[in-house]
């Protein structure tokens, strides 16, 4: 039996149907991809910041142990010798400085850290919307691919009735 244009146009349509749901699945598999990447770059960064908290934290510890010992010291230098106490005095309130300087740098790099942080939060929750749509428009694409699979089974159904026609047509006309 002989196709009939509509026929034709029928399979160049489902063809182009099908190709469509080929991409649409290749890129639901491309989208699923690229959030795992997500998620694992938002993990590493998660845990390399927290890393780095702790570091500074240690680091301003030993530095609060280093300054307490260093003031013991000074106290012990004092009583030994005064003119070298004067001395240590004055070497005692440069370091005193810098320590504050210091410190002050770690206070805002700890605020800049927090800051940060809480970036990587609102960048979290934004990609959760992100997925939360990804997941909205899958759920959007399944609901087109069984209406195409709805529309393909309708058309299979009129083209088989219009075979059958077309048959009958053929025997009343013998």
């Amino acid at each position: 039996m002989t196709q009939t244009p509509s026929a034709n146009g029928n399979s160049s349509r489902l063809d182009r149907i099908e190709a469509i749901l080929e991409r649409t699945v290749t890129d639901r598999e491309v989208d699923r991809q690229e959030i795992n990447e997500l998620r694992s770059a938002l993990t590493q960064l998660t845990t390399q910041t927290v890393t780095d908290r702790e570091a500074d934290r240690q680091q301003t510890n030993e530095l609060r142990s280093a300054l307490t010992q260093l003031t013991t010291q000074t106290v012990a230098d004092r009583e030994a010798d005064r003119q070298q106490t004067n001395e240590l005095r004055e070497a005692l309130t440069q370091l005193t400085r810098r320590v504050n300087n210091f410190v002050e740098r770690m206070e805002r790099y700890r605020e800049q850290n927090d800051a940060n942080y809480s970036e990587l939060l609102r960048g979290q929750a934004s990609i959760i919307e992100v997925i939360r749509q990804l997941t909205l428009g899958q759920a959007q694409l399944q609901q087109t691919v069984v209406r195409i699979e709805e529309t393909q089974a309708s058309l299979a159904a009129a083209q088989e009735r219009q075979e059958r026609i077309l048959d009958y047509l053929i025997l009343r006309s013998e």
